[in-house]
């Protein structure tokens, strides 16, 4: 059900018709795409990490997997709006919860055999649980950033290319905001030999994820106007 005079998102005007059936379908969709996103990682490259060591900022290795994660709540928000953007991002969050191998690296541990099935990071039967998971906060994160970003894009913010880079910077500085003081707390209390403190939090959880947020966000900003336009075409 459509708010009236705030248009519609990118999936109601591109499969216009409308139920339950639909809804549950995408919201579950957009889950698995962001669990396959989980699965995508990649490292800071070398020029960006001695960048910081030239200004005295070096960056540790981080504890925090950097995946096309975000990329994938990004697309999940503008696509589906805050209701079923949020949901979707639960959905992802509950069936890592409960089991399902779909945060960051779990395909890959079951598959080797690192982690029997259900039994992976963050889940109720692995030895780590989701409270005190490194990446938990992020992915708490995702879910209001899911919502705001939806918010934004149900106001028309995802037909522009200025302003929807805005709302994925937002979106991600909520991810962020969740997901540092979470990191903070897990590590200063699973390994006080780090001697946690705010540079370390920084150095652990938000520079090495700064190229890979920018190409990110790149990604989104031009393929959200641009199914737009597509959109258009087609009438």
């Amino acid at each position: 059900m459509q708010v009236a005079g705030i248009p519609k998102t990118l999936i109601d005007v591109a499969l216009p018709r409308a139920g339950v059936g639909r809804d549950v379908a995408l919201i579950a969709g957009f889950a698995v795409f962001t669990a396959i996103a989980a699965q995508v990682s990649f490292s800071p490259p070398g020029w960006f990490a001695d960048a910081f060591v030239a200004i005295g900022v070096p960056i540790e290795g981080t504890p925090v997997p950097i995946t096309g994660q975000t990329l994938a709540v990004g697309l999940t928000g503008a696509a589906l709006g805050s209701r079923r953007g949020a949901q979707s991002m639960l959905i992802y969050m509950l069936a890592g919860i409960i089991g399902f191998p779909v945060f960051a690296g779990g395909f890959g541990g079951v598959f080797s055999g690192e982690f029997a099935f259900g039994a992976t990071g963050g889940s109720i039967w692995g030895q780590t649980s989701f409270l005190s998971l490194a990446s938990g906060g992020y992915i708490v994160g995702f879910v209001a950033a899911a919502y705001l970003v939806g918010s934004l894009a149900e106001r028309g913010w995802d037909r522009s290319v200025w302003r929807i880079a805005l709302a994925l910077l937002i979106g991600n500085g909520i991810v962020y905001a969740v997901g540092l003081p979470w990191l903070y707390v897990v590590l200063s209390s699973d390994f006080p030999s780090l001697g946690m403190n705010l540079a370390k939090t920084l150095d652990f959880g938000l520079w090495p994820f700064i190229p890979g947020d920018a190409l990110k966000i790149a990604l989104a900003t031009g393929a959200l106007p641009g199914a737009w336009l597509l959109v258009r075409r087609r009438g």
